[in-house]
């Protein structure tokens, strides 16, 4: 799905668009977030060492240094994604409504809503995004337990799914309740689109381009499956 997505967002100017915005926030963001901790780590390890009175030339003040960065790395890697989700998701509810009528079987236009109608149905988005952050993130620290891991592995594809097929089910008035059901109805094609997004944001650099893929494909996906 994510393939197909790649597809129509580059035969589409409109998506592309839609998708370069979302795109460009998330590594300018990326790169201030990272820059921001390790200059923090930075500052606070000169103190110590000044404060103990040892010399900043050393080979142990290198090598703690690359650690406060790696650090610093893993850090805003799990932070990050927290933050953009909430920044990027009106572009993103931008451009999963205008794949809607261009991905096949095309989804039937949701309902007219009022300007307060879509300020309610997009706090309801960014909830639902933030809520399966948060459970990709408790997913991934029980991911070093034997067995549990698989069945992680399973959650947090399903999360993945669930984060980007609500755009369209939310525009449609499809609640939490609803949403999971979907998940579990459509359970195999859940899983591996999921797992195909997730794979794809594991890649650096390109893991900055996978989420309008996600966006397009998780509409895709929703479309498809909700007209079988």
């Amino acid at each position: 799905m994510p393939y197909r997505a790649a597809k129509l967002i580059f035969k589409t100017p409109t998506l592309l668009l839609l998708s370069v915005i979302p795109t460009s926030l998330t590594i300018f963001l990326y790169r201030f977030f990272l820059h921001a901790i390790v200059n923090e780590w930075d500052q606070f390890q000169l103190f110590l060492f000044s404060q103990f009175g040892f010399k900043t030339d050393t080979a142990m003040f290198k090598a703690i240094t690359y650690l406060g960065h790696g650090f610093g790395w893993a850090i805003s890697l799990v932070s990050f994604g927290v933050i953009v989700t909430l920044i990027a998701s009106p572009f993103n509810d931008w451009l999963a409504e205008a794949a809607e009528s261009r991905v096949f079987p095309p989804l039937a236009a949701s309902p007219k809503t009022s300007f307060k109608q879509k300020i309610k149905l997009l706090v309801i988005d960014l909830s639902k995004s933030v809520a399966a952050t948060v459970g990709i993130l408790i997913a991934l620290s029980l991911s070093w337990v034997p067995l549990v891991n698989l069945l992680v592995g399973v959650v947090g594809s399903l999360l993945v799914t669930f984060q980007y097929i609500s755009y369209p089910q939310t525009r449609r008035q499809i609640g939490v309740k609803e949403g999971l059901k979907f998940l579990v109805t459509h359970f195999a094609e859940c899983v591996s689109f999921g797992f195909s997004v997730t794979l794809l944001l594991g890649v650096p650099i390109l893991g900055f381009v996978a989420i309008p893929l996600a966006v397009v494909g998780g509409t895709w996906l929703y479309s498809v499956c909700s007209q079988k």
